[in-house]
Parts: structure tokens; C-alpha cells; sequence
């Protein structure tokens, strides 16, 4: 069986994609008239309008905003956290130490930060559709 770098993997997936769209793009692109697609509307008074029925909820949407932040900071610390847990082990191995770092690892886990922002991101979307 063939060995295959995963990241190389990942960018040949990601850029067929790209790829695939760029030229479904490019075919349509001078053909929207055609299809049948005429928006009498621009992009900035749609926009206008989108702010405008969201604006109740601004609250929400910052709620949301921070924790999706906060997560994507953690998803980002988190293996800083690991390789440092595993110096420890690989290094100096003091076991209060170890049970510290990895019961402080273990309390701010970010499954539950993103469950957190998971649960707020449903509920202000239930909140919209709702009103």
C-alpha cells in the first residue's frame, strides 16, 4: 500500500474542489441573465436588510461571536497544552505536577466550549425563526 502525507492529501482534496468550482464559475459567470438569474437588489442594501432583522438579537450574536472566538483560541492553545504535558513526561517527571497540568487541561477542555457555543449558535437561530 501506497504511504501518503496526509497534509498533501488534504491540499490535493481542497484544491480539486477549488478547482471545480473556479470552472463551474467561470462557465456560468456571463451566463446569469441566461439562467434566468436577475437580482433587482444590491449587495449593500441586502446586507441592510439582513442587519436589519438581526438587529433584536445583537445580544446573541455577540454571545455567539465571543464563544466561537474563545473556542478557536483554545482549538488553537490546546496542542501547546499537550506538548507541554508530554515534556513533562518525557523530561522531569514529577507526578503533581503532571496531575495539574493535566487535571487543568481536562476542566477547560474545548469540547465543552464548543458544545457551549454550539448550544448558543442553535438558540439564537431558534430565536430567529422564531420571531
Amino acid at each position: 500500500m501506497i504511504e501518503v502525507n496526509p497534509l498533501l492529501l488534504t491540499g490535493a482534496v481542497i484544491g480539486t474542489i477549488t478547482a471545480l468550482l473556479t470552472a463551474a464559475y467561470v462557465l456560468v459567470k456571463d451566463k446569469k441573465s441566461q439562467m434566468g438569474f436577475e437580482r433587482t437588489m444590491k449587495d449593500g442594501e441586502i446586507m441592510h436588510r439582513l442587519v436589519a432583522y438581526a438587529k433584536p438579537y445583537w445580544k446573541q450574536f455577540v454571545l455567539v461571536l465571543f464563544l466561537m472566538m474563545f473556542s478557536i483560541a483554545y482549538d488553537i492553545i490546546s496542542p501547546l497544552i499537550i506538548g507541554n504535558i508530554e515534556e513533562l513526561v518525557a523530561g522531569d517527571f514529577v507526578l503533581p505536577a503532571l496531575y495539574a497540568r493535566v487535571g487543568g487541561y481536562a476542566v477547560f477542555n474545548g469540547k465543552y466550549l464548543s458544545a457551549g457555543g454550539d448550544f448558543a449558535a442553535g438558540w439564537t437561530a431558534d430565536c430567529v425563526r422564531s420571531a
